[in-house]
């Protein structure tokens, strides 16, 4: 929205349509530290310069400094990173990582039934079934990827800066045909048991994900 009101104002081509875009606009304007009474069409230009520095870097200024301070008490840790700043930029800026099956594998685990169990047989056909999915999402065997699969899982695209906070799980349920569903508050996958072959089990979840919209909520 700051955004936009700024480029309003810019673009405003007399007084009458500059007011109304102030007199709309003004209690947010006062927030940014400007008067609205004090803005004039001919000096539009300053304060739409003025809006866009507060939007991005006044209002986080105090946050900055105590940010740069801080790196400054740790061998002067600030300085270094602007003489060198490509060097440090991977421990500031997320890199978003492509994911792979094999690191996909590790970010989950599965609630089996007992050993033993009449379930547990199912449970690990089922997840068989999960895995062969993946391992085609990865590849080109699929329209899905696996950036597709996080989405409808947990909600974010992608893995997080610093992970999860919890593995994500495979639950299952014994009932009769019904799509998988993604318990995105838990990262949980319920998944049912019992299809008789990974295709079926495929185009279960390829209709999940596509009819959700990227992601069921809870």
């Amino acid at each position: 929205m700051e955004i936009i009101v700024q480029r309003t104002i810019l673009d405003s081509p007399d007084d009458e349509r500059f007011k109304s875009v102030i007199d709309k606009h003004a209690d947010w304007i006062i927030d940014q530290g400007l008067l609205p009474t004090k803005t004039k069409l001919e000096k539009k230009d300053k304060v739409a310069t003025y809006l866009l520095k507060n939007i991005l870097y006044y209002r986080f200024h105090a946050e900055i400094t105590q940010f740069v301070n801080g790196l400054d008490k740790v061998g002067l840790l600030h300085k270094e990173i602007l003489h060198a700043p490509e060097a440090f930029s991977s421990l500031f800026v997320h890199q978003a990582v492509h994911l792979k099956f094999d690191t996909f594998r590790l970010l989950y685990e599965v609630n089996f039934s007992p050993e033993g169990s009449n379930n547990r047989r199912l449970e690990k056909d089922t997840v068989y079934f999960l895995e062969v999915f993946l391992i085609e999402c990865d590849g080109k065997e699929s329209d899905i990827a696996l950036a597709d699969v996080l989405m409808f899982w947990t909600g974010a695209s992608s893995v997080p800066p610093m992970g999860f906070d919890k593995k994500l799980e495979v639950d299952f349920v014994t009932a009769d045909r019904k799509l998988p569903v993604a318990h995105t508050c838990g990262m949980v996958l319920e998944l049912v048991c019992g299809l008789a072959d990974p295709d079926l089990f495929k185009e279960d979840m390829v209709k999940a994900i596509k009819w959700s919209g990227g992601f069921h909520l809870c």
